[in-house]
């Protein structure tokens, strides 16, 4: 038996402060939303709600100073809430004038507020279908990985999102490998770990997916699905909720437990997707994620991140950051010729100091329906859909998930390259066919990199890290199946919630407990099969982070 096999589901997150912190109410000019929890066995204790005038903020100490910052917060009238010493911080609950009066407290690197985060959110042929595992493979280059029997085979892909379903094309022994689930639905058993919302599922397919009966050597005309590595392992973390909202506290927590994790046995996470995005207005050396996802980087994860769906010039949280891959998206007009393929109306551009590190296609993208979700109920049988298993979707989501397939292709075949040297492998072979300040260093050419030289380049930024060597393990298990969750194949099975709708099929509201997640979507910017149609869910409301 694996070793993921004999972990008991549902392990409770180390941390107590998890367990005596459920929500953070802020006031009518704040941000509203629940804090992220673990997904722990048993019934969901009661949380004390954030009092109206407080609101959540991230805390960030200078090195060697955590304690000392944990005792400021209660020394001037606030909660010390949910640990995140990746970045040498904490969550906590504050007035704005008790987060002014810490901000000058000896000790305090930062206090910024917890912003919400947002996922990036026909007729099909198989055999021409751009935007299908046939044109994709070949716009791409990837099926020459495939052809040299390099198939993303070892490498684990970590996903934080909103969550996976076992749909066929990842109910392979051991496809998909289930983290903590950081949603207050993870309190609920038929749910924890599963994809309510349907953008993780269709994420996991690109990197990884792969129809049962598909064998290697892989072949992109076989009439299978295929994902761009269909060999590699998925670990999902779940993030986000029904209506795709979430905390940075939770994605920054999410890393935090991919990074203490990331070398157990069985999971060897090399690759860290980020479909997701904010604009906070912070530079990316004062910004909490950021900071995160350097901390990743740095521990020898390749981290992926969406450039946003806002069509603006600068990139979205943490696409910004130098240190990782920012991915813009092409839109390939529905042809497989590149010589019609632009950078999509979409997707955000660089500012001529950063700008993505190169593009992918990413319009009227196939990928897997997860049925009974809420993207699955609002769209699937529209013009994005295919049939009952496949739809489509655009956005610098969808890139994103492409490329991290691409790295983890190209770590089963140079299993021992840094993420600085995938970074620069990439980058420096790809085809320069577009404007740099739109498309970075143009499309990426997987065809080329088979062949071509490592890159052994090192990257030296300005950081947003703060270091913590006395950072505690974090100790919530993994195990191949969510805890105790319930797939039909097809639908949700009925269940009742505390103050919430279950239909059996959908979720139809948003609202958990006493409060609503806002602030946050996915950049999975449209699964109309045609273009992003706009910045809002429909019943949803969001602030300043966007999934891409």
């Amino acid at each position: 038996m694996s070793v993921a096999a004999t972990i008991a589901r549902g392990v409770t997150w180390g941390d107590s402060r998890w367990r005596r912190f459920a929500a953070a109410f802020a006031s009518a000019a704040s941000i509203v939303g629940f804090l992220p929890v673990i997904g722990v066995t048993g019934t969901a204790e009661t949380r004390p709600f954030v009092s109206a005038g407080e609101s959540s903020y991230i805390v960030r100490a200078t090195p060697g100073h955590l304690d000392e910052a944990r005792a400021a917060i209660g020394s001037v009238g606030g909660r010390v809430g949910v640990d995140l010493s990746i970045i040498n911080g904490v969550q906590a609950v504050l007035t704005a004038s008790e987060a002014r009066s810490l901000a000058n407290h000896p000790g305090i690197l930062s206090v910024t507020p917890d912003f919400g985060a947002k996922l990036q959110g026909s007729s099909y042929d198989p055999n021409t279908d751009a935007g299908g595992p046939v044109g994709l493979s070949s716009i791409v280059g990837y099926n020459a990985y495939w052809n040299a029997g390099f198939s993303g085979q070892g490498i684990g892909v970590a996903l934080i999102d909103s969550g996976v379903v076992p749909v066929p094309a990842l109910s392979a022994p051991g496809k998909i490998i289930y983290g903590p689930d950081f949603t207050p639905t993870g309190y609920f058993t038929e749910v924890r770990g599963l994809d309510t919302f349907g953008h993780g599922t269709f994420m996991a397919g690109l990197i990884a997916g792969r129809d049962p009966g598909a064998t290697a050597p892989y072949w992109a005309n076989s009439g299978y699905y295929l994902g761009v590595a269909p060999d590699a392992n998925i670990i999902s973390v779940k993030v986000a909720d029904a209506s795709g909202a979430t905390m940075a506290s939770a994605v920054i927590a999410a890393i935090q437990w991919v990074v203490a994790h990331r070398n157990d046995p069985g999971l060897n996470i090399k690759v860290l997707n980020l479909s997701l995005g904010v604009r906070d207005g912070l530079p990316y050396q004062q910004d909490p994620l950021d900071a995160a996802v350097e901390a990743a980087w740095k521990a020898g994860i390749t981290v992926v991140a969406a450039a946003g769906n806002d069509g603006q010039v600068g990139m979205t949280a943490p696409a910004n950051d130098p240190y990782v891959i920012a991915v813009g998206a092409i839109d390939t007009n529905s042809t497989l010729s590149v010589s019609d393929d632009t950078v999509a109306s979409f997707s955000n551009i660089g500012d001529g100091t950063r700008n993505p590190d190169f593009v992918v296609p990413g319009t009227h993208i196939v990928g897997l329906r997860d049925p009974g979700s809420a993207i699955d109920q609002e769209y699937g049988n529209g013009p994005g859909s295919i049939n009952a298993s496949l739809m489509r979707g655009s956005g610098t989501s969808e890139a994103a998930a492409i490329t991290s397939g691409a790295v983890a292709l190209l770590l089963s075949q140079r299993p021992n390259l840094t993420p600085d040297q995938v970074k620069a492998t990439l980058v420096i072979h790809s085809s320069w066919n577009l404007p740099q300040q739109q498309a970075g260093a143009g499309a990426l050419n997987m065809a080329w990199v088979l062949n071509a030289a490592t890159e052994y380049r090192t990257q030296n930024w300005p950081s947003a890290t703060v270091s913590n060597a006395a950072s505690p393990t974090t100790s919530a298990g993994w195990s191949l199946t969510p805890s105790r969750s319930t797939w039909t194949g097809s639908t949700w099975t009925s269940v009742d919630f505390t103050r919430s709708t279950w239909t059996g099929s959908t979720w139809t509201g948003s609202t958990w407990t006493r409060s609503t997640w806002t602030g946050c979507t996915w950049t999975g910017s449209t699964w109309t099969g045609s273009t992003w149609t706009g910045s809002t869910w429909t019943r949803s409301t969001w602030t300043n982070y966007s999934w891409s």
